[in-house]
């Protein structure tokens, strides 16, 4: 039934993606405080974003940290999979769940990436081998196929 599915929508996933939660609120966008903050880890780009705190972390899954930022005029990261501990988040996605970060301006947003990047979870999973595309890479281009050859 379409009903269901756009109610699903408008409480779930324009909630999640937007910040506007019928579950905990809406946080005051700083940057324009008529509209919305985005995402579900916009409380902590409004924290940044207000000068309440210098930084501020993030889960993103689908965009929670990248859209807030945008929303809200701050620096937001979003790292590789598997590249930031993830040991207390609880889980949407497990194989897309990554930790990120906010933070008002790119030295700020650097030194935070370079301690969690560095004191960070090494990936488990090694790649065993790589798949070289052969049709793929004809199509890229002599200069991309020169370049990987």
């Amino acid at each position: 039934d379409i009903s269901v599915l756009l109610t699903f929508y408008r409480l779930n996933v324009r909630g999640s993606i937007l910040g506007d939660s019928n579950h905990s609120g809406v946080c005051t966008n700083p940057a324009a405080r008529h509209r919305l903050p985005g995402g579900s880890s916009s409380g902590s780009a409004v924290a940044v974003a207000s000068s309440q705190v210098d930084f501020a972390l993030g889960t993103d899954t689908a965009g929670s940290v990248r859209v807030p930022a945008a929303f809200c005029g701050v620096f937001g990261f979003r790292p590789t999979h598997g590249k930031v501990a993830i040991r207390g988040v609880i889980p949407m996605a497990p194989s897309f769940d990554t930790v990120g970060w906010f933070a008002r301006d790119a030295l700020t947003l650097r030194k935070i990436g370079e301690t969690l990047l560095t004191a960070g979870a090494r990936s488990t999973r090694t790649p065993t081998k790589v798949i070289l595309l052969e049709d793929a890479l004809a199509l890229s281009g002599e200069a991309n196929k020169t370049a990987v050859q």
